[in-house]
């Protein structure tokens, strides 16, 4: 329904990015599936992981600057947390692909994977849905 009121160039910018997420997730299945388990596929499933991110956070840092007012700092918080994450992925792929490993031996990756939480946080708190008034609030009218 929206796809239909949108021009063709805005429609087209509107359906990539569902597009590549399925054909990820599509491969991931077939992979899953057929093959079995690896430090190959392990690495495929951390890069996917990681590129997803990635894209992520591209889109969330562009709706940031595109963006106005309390919605710009949502997006802003968005962008953080899908790159602190995207750094804990990258932390994996470093250990498993790189040094042979099952896992990270330090608390590098876990503290970015848990920074994410609170960017996430932050962005929930930022309540972009409200409008606020021009008038200045009292002090005691600040509710949680």
């Amino acid at each position: 329904m929206l796809a239909e009121s949108l021009p063709p160039t805005r429609t087209l910018r509107l359906l990539w990015w569902p597009v590549v997420a399925a054909v990820l997730l599509l491969i991931h299945a077939v992979l899953s599936v057929t093959v079995r388990q690896s430090r190959a596929l392990t690495a495929y499933t951390l890069m996917t992981h990681f590129l997803v991110l990635v894209l992520a956070a591209g889109i969330a840092n562009r709706n940031a600057v595109q963006s106005t007012e309390a919605i710009r700092l949502f997006w802003s918080f968005l962008a953080m947390s899908f790159g602190a994450w995207s750094l804990s992925t990258c932390a994996w792929i470093y250990y498993v692909s790189v040094l042979g490993r099952d896992h990270p031996v330090y608390l590098g990756p876990a503290i970015a994977l848990s920074l994410h939480i609170v960017f996430m946080i932050a962005a929930v708190a930022s309540r972009p849905h409200l409008k606020f008034s021009p008038h200045r609030g009292y002090r005691t009218t600040l509710n949680f």
